[in-house]
C-alpha cells in the first residue's frame, strides 16, 4: 500500500477520482505505484505553491462535462 501524504489525498479526492477514466476505486490503498506523470506534475506545483487545491477544483469546473468521468 502507498503511503499518502496530504497532496497525494487531495489530489485523489479532486481529480483521480472524478476525472481520470484510469482510476480504479480504491487503487491508491492496493497499488504503490497508481500515479500518472500528470499526477505527478500537478502533485509537484501544489507542494511548491504554484498551484492551490481551490484552484484545481476552479479549473475542474470549467472542464466540459462530456470530458469529465464520474466513478
Amino acid at each position: 500500500m502507498a503511503n499518502l501524504d496530504k497532496y497525494d489525498k487531495v489530489l485523489i479526492e479532486i481529480v483521480c477520482k472524478h476525472s481520470c477514466r484510469f482510476y480504479k476505486q480504491n487503487q491508491e490503498e492496493k497499488e504503490e505505484d497508481f500515479r500518472c506523470g500528470a499526477y505527478l506534475v500537478i502533485k509537484e506545483m501544489l507542494k511548491e505553491g504554484k498551484i492551490t487545491d481551490k484552484q484545481i477544483r476552479e479549473i475542474y469546473r470549467s472542464v466540459p462535462k462530456k470530458a469529465q468521468v464520474y466513478t
